[in-house]
């Protein structure tokens, strides 16, 4: 048996983690961000999956699925959104990504003297 409560206690559980969300590096956050989309995508799915159930198992009136079937359509364009975000992401930060992945003379602390709290 399903309970609406528990729904409600993970998203806002999914809404903490999100506000709480302070990754270490950025280099942390590009390897993160993807999971962001997944996130949003497994939501969309679960209300799709109720959107169907909805349709076949529950006594209720056919616009009920179809609105949740909107509602799952609307989560999975943000999914989509997510996406690009990791791709604008990728984009605007390329150089500081790549000096993470391949840093000069192989090294990342000679990348670090790089810091850029003593430019000031």
């Amino acid at each position: 048996m399903g309970d609406m409560n528990r729904v409600r206690a993970a998203a806002s559980e999914l809404a903490a983690a999100l506000r709480d969300y302070d990754p270490e590096s950025m280099h942390h956050l590009v390897r993160d961000i993807p999971g962001l989309g997944d996130a949003l995508a497994d939501v969309a799915a679960g209300v799709r999956q109720m959107a169907s159930r909805a349709e076949s198992e529950w006594p209720v009136a056919a616009p009920v699925a179809e609105a949740l079937r909107s509602v799952a359509d609307d989560i999975r364009a943000g999914a989509g959104t997510a996406e690009e975000a990791r791709a604008t992401l990728h984009r605007e930060n390329e150089v500081d990504i790549e000096r993470g992945v391949a840093p000069r003379h192989g090294s990342r602390d000679i990348e670090a003297k790089w810091d850029v709290r003593g430019a000031e």
